[in-house]
């Protein structure tokens, strides 16, 4: 143990007589180099958001919307064909449209959940809670909240909403969602 530690004062008194030599520069003695580094702030640049939301003047808000839109989804339908004696089959995949919504929230601790299209939904899923599934890997800055909607344990379509437009998107394996959102405050008196 004594060696180490003749070895890291060694070191340590190298690297103090070391440093003005290389930098040209005369340099503070390393006791005042060590009680003065304080921790340095998080620096975020112009093109980049820090995902912990601090720089996000909204953070704390909790946020309620309803998106309608539209549901597209792949539909594959075959026909038997019967010509000249003979039978075949012909398969056709097809993009069918439908109007609908998804309900989504966020709370202050970047949590959340939104409420899915049953034309979206897979054959197994988690079931959610009244039909909510939950918000995994919540995202929120200035422009845009983005999140993966966990509806079983292999299937988390990506939705984005788009901050400045209203614009939500919603990107799975079984189909596709677009729409424009408003928010509503949930503890308000009730329309009807």
């Amino acid at each position: 143990m004594a060696v180490f530690k003749t070895l890291v004062r060694t070191a340590v008194a190298v690297s103090a007589t070391m440093l003005p030599i290389a930098t040209g520069a005369q340099q503070p003695p390393l006791q005042a180099q060590i009680q003065s580094s304080a921790p340095r702030p998080l620096v975020v640049y112009p093109n980049q958001q820090a995902r912990s939301g601090a720089s996000d003047p909204d953070r704390e808000q909790p946020i309620n919307l309803v998106c309608p839109g539209t549901v597209s989804v792949d539909r594959t339908s075959s026909t038997g064909i019967f010509s000249g004696g003979s039978f075949g089959l012909a398969t056709g995949t097809k993009r069918i449209d439908f109007g609908d919504s998804i309900d989504v929230r966020v709370r202050t601790d970047n949590t959340g959940e939104a409420r899915i299209p049953k034309k979206l939904l897979p054959l197994i899923s988690d079931g959610g809670s009244a039909g909510w599934f939950p918000l995994i890997n919540v995202w929120r800055s200035s422009s845009e909240i983005t999140a993966s909607v966990r509806m079983n344990a292999n299937y988390k379509p990506k939705i984005r909403i788009d901050r400045m437009s209203g614009r939500i998107t919603l990107q799975g394996a079984l189909g596709d969602f677009s729409g424009a959102c408003e928010a509503f405050d949930s503890t308000s008196q009730r329309k009807f």
